[in-house]
């Protein structure tokens, strides 16, 4: 699960923005449309982590693939084109965990 800011912000609510709105013009109104549906996945390092760990110890490794391409309408919880340092900060713990052994299924 991806916390729920990322998916807020997804869905259409950027909770971010009007805090610092209400910060600079006082009371903001009420948001009364965003998107349902929408979908977050934190790909790196959980999902990473849970596909090396499926495709070690599942039985149905084709499903669990099929499953993890699955990228349609999905958002990413630390992808971001204008701020590349969580995302590898993210790859950084998710190999440290593969070169330790310390990976688990977490999803």
């Amino acid at each position: 699960m991806v916390g729920s800011l990322p998916l807020a912000i997804a869905s259409g609510v950027d909770f971010p923005y009007l805090l610092h709105k209400m910060v600079i013009e006082g009371n903001v109104g009420q948001v009364t449309e965003y998107r349902i549906g929408v979908k977050c996945r934190l790909l790196i390092p959980n999902d990473l982590l849970w596909l090396v760990s499926s495709l070690r110890y599942s039985p149905k490794k084709k499903e669990e693939l099929l499953e993890f391409f699955k990228f349609r309408n999905i958002y990413s919880g630390v992808i971001l084109k204008n701020d590349p340092l969580p995302i590898l900060r993210a790859m950084r713990a998710a190999f440290e965990q593969v070169f330790t052994g310390r990976v688990t299924i977490s999803r």
